[in-house]
């Protein structure tokens, strides 16, 4: 029987998903890049989770920080932005803000156009940690080669 996937949160992570229910070990250490990776896989891929108020917070306070990691996340062969909510909920303004919608937006697609993350809407915290589950179970799938 093969080991369980050890994720890896990042000890700064405030709100970790938690991944109960899931064939996998959590183990809590400094990640670099992201909030979420697999053991041995660090520098390999990453995932960035984000609640919408602080996905409008990073764009319109703490850009340079983010676009710092984004540009980390560019050394890295997989790179995601996990937002725990729906397009629909950033369009109606459902967040902490006065930012406009379309700001947070455009600021969204420039960074997917000049980064090599991709940004998902997942509609929901559960449907966030579930994505995640299934894209670092298929990347640790994927680049398992490199361990051989």
């Amino acid at each position: 029987m093969n080991d369980p996937l050890v994720i890896v949160v990042d000890t700064r992570e405030q709100t970790p998903w938690k991944f109960d229910g899931y064939p996998v070990r959590v183990k809590r250490a400094k990640l670099d890049t992201g909030d979420y990776s697999v053991h041995g896989f660090e520098d390999i891929f990453a995932i960035e989770r984000k609640s919408l108020d602080d996905l409008v917070n990073t764009t319109v306070n703490g850009r340079d920080r983010f676009q710092d990691e984004l540009i980390r996340g560019n050394k890295l062969a997989e790179f995601d932005v996990y937002i725990e909510s729906s397009k629909a909920d950033l369009k109606a303004g459902n967040y902490y803000s006065q930012a406009h919608p379309n700001s947070i937006i455009g600021s969204i697609n420039a960074w997917e156009r000049t980064h090599s993350a991709d940004f998902y809407f997942t509609g929901s915290r559960d449907a966030a940690e579930a994505r995640a589950y299934s894209q670092l179970f298929a990347w640790s799938n994927k680049y398992s080669h490199l361990f051989v």
